[in-house]
């Protein structure tokens, strides 16, 4: 059986906010969004730094251990956060919740929560 899945994207700063923290890719094999943490420094930054370490995965036909490329992409960008906070002290504590889809038509994996302390992925098929 072929996974398809119709999905559209759009994010709104609302009327709380000066600006928006949200950052989303939606791809031929990944939907990701991440909702940078409100209320702490440059939720914006990392929020954008997390959806740059996933893009790549919609590059190629994922094959293979999917879990895995997703939970590495993921661990990417933390790491990218925490590079970007000791270049940049002033944005200690940004930080930003995920939440992804990576699918190759017939078996998927998503993987929701990145914070400093845990990642939580799951398989679905």
């Amino acid at each position: 059986m072929t996974l398809v899945l119709r999905y559209a994207a759009r994010s709104d700063r609302g009327l709380v906010r000066a600006n928006n923290e949200d950052s989303v890719y939606a791809g031929a094999r990944l939907l990701a969004l991440a909702d940078g943490m409100g209320g702490h420094a440059a939720g914006e930054v990392a929020s954008q730094l997390v959806i740059a370490a996933l893009a790549h995965l919609d590059d190629d036909e994922p094959g293979g251990d999917l879990l895995g490329k997703l939970e590495a992409a993921v661990r990417a960008g933390n790491s990218a956060i925490a590079a970007q906070v000791e270049m940049e002290p002033d944005l200690e504590g940004m930080g930003t919740t995920l939440t992804a889809i990576l699918f190759d038509g017939n078996r998927s994996v998503w993987c929701t929560s990145v914070t400093p302390a845990a990642i939580c992925c799951a398989t679905v098929s």
